[in-house]
């Protein structure tokens, strides 16, 4: 019986708290903000800024990747030959990944070149089932 009681007991307080009224919260004033800087891009993929586990700024542009610091300098460009088509994907060691319709890109640290790998069709694709 206690198993029940304790179910019951959890329904009810549930179905309570869903049914209180709960008011929406007090919208706050605006506050005026400071614009500390801007950057003009030329050439924009399209793709919102990412910011890296190290605070960084990655913008990707028409044809490559800028990393700007968190003051809006850039800390180096990496070209791509192409209009990156997602977001980059950053690894631990400080590397990140960076796709193009055609070609997969490691770019390591300071924007020395890792691998490449091409995903222009034909490739083939093995799994093991």
């Amino acid at each position: 019986m206690r198993p029940f009681m304790s179910a019951l007991a959890a329904i009810v307080l549930t179905t309570l708290l869903c049914l209180y009224p709960n008011p929406p919260a007090a919208a706050q004033p605006a506050q005026p903000y400071t614009i500390l800087w801007q950057r003009q891009i030329t050439g924009s993929s399209g793709q919102p800024p990412v910011i890296s586990p190290w605070g960084d700024i990655f913008l990707l542009t028409g044809s490559g990747v800028l990393r700007l610091n968190d003051r809006g300098e850039q800390s180096w460009e990496f070209k791509t030959g192409g209009k990156p088509t997602s977001l980059p994907v950053f690894l631990a060691d400080g590397s990140s990944f960076v796709a193009t319709a055609k070609v997969l890109y490691k770019v390591k640290p300071y924007d020395r070149p890792g691998w490449s790998f091409d995903l222009s069709p034909p490739y083939f694709l093995i799994f093991d089932v």
